[in-house]
């Protein structure tokens, strides 16, 4: 009796794959869902995301005959499927929804009801014309913070009475090294310096998270912001493509590509 023929290796399912669940994502782990578009052809399911704006989802913009995506994103009213910003990239469909968030307007009502309220109409056309100046500044829509941080004094080491000329941001970081002095170099203290070491800057975009805002020095492989004079860093980040907008506002050179 003839065996069972194994396919070729490279047509065989992979054991990952195997492993792969096969029932849905619990609803506590996903943010996605899906919106059906009011559209001009008629009504089209495509996938949504929630949003912090009760009401509003995050979906894919399409267009054309036949539809298909085109690469931008819009928010959509989840009651009615209307679209209630521009086609936008990611960065400022998001933005807008931060935005919305702040404005105070109850999207949990039907359609109707929100283009017959004079608050909405009124926070309609003022977010169309905010998100015009964004995008002509090649700016963010909102900031997620300022840019540049007055830092706190460091904590250093001291030894027979002379601080080590390196600076710690954490007592704790500065205990460690601190216990592990051998008796030869004197008993060791922790200080905390009188007066701030500088300024460091941080990008100011909503998408730039907090492990990436910070301006580093590259070069030396460092992970720790640059901390100095203003001027200094000032020159430095805009050396590697860092932009500011004003006074209080910069984003960092992998951000800036967002708003081009």
């Amino acid at each position: 009796m003839a065996g069972t023929l194994a396919p070729p290796g490279d047509q065989q399912v992979p054991e990952r794959w195997r492993r792969y669940p096969r029932t849905p994502v619990p609803a506590g782990q996903t943010t996605l869902t899906s919106v059906t578009l009011a559209l001009t052809a008629g009504r089209q399911t495509v996938a949504g995301e929630a949003t912090e704006v009760p009401g509003l989802l995050l979906s894919p913009h399409v267009a054309g005959d036949p539809l298909r995506y085109t690469g931008d994103w819009r928010l959509v009213h989840a009651a009615s499927g209307l679209s209630v910003c521009p086609a936008v990239p990611i960065a400022y469909a998001r933005e807008v929804a931060q935005w919305y968030a702040r404005a105070g307007i109850d999207w949990n009502r039907p359609g109707r009801v929100i283009a017959d309220d004079p608050a909405a109409q009124r926070v309609f056309l003022a977010l169309i014309t905010d998100l015009e100046d964004a995008r002509y500044e090649h700016r963010p829509l909102v900031y997620a913070r300022t840019s540049w941080v007055h830092w706190p004094p460091l904590w250093r080491i001291w030894r027979s009475g002379t601080p080590d000329p390196d600076g710690f941001y954490t007592y704790a970081d500065a205990a460690a090294p601190a216990e592990s002095a051998g008796r030869g170099d004197g008993d060791a203290q922790i200080r905390r310096d009188t007066s701030s070491p500088g300024w460091a800057l941080q990008c100011a975009a909503p998408g730039c998270c907090d492990g990436y805002a910070w301006f580093i020095d590259g070069w030396d492989g460092d992970s720790e912001p640059v901390i100095g004079e203003r001027s200094g860093i000032e020159r430095d980040a805009r050396d590697v493509g860092w932009r500011d907008h004003d006074r209080h506002h910069w984003i960092c050179s992998r951000c800036a590509g967002q708003y081009r």
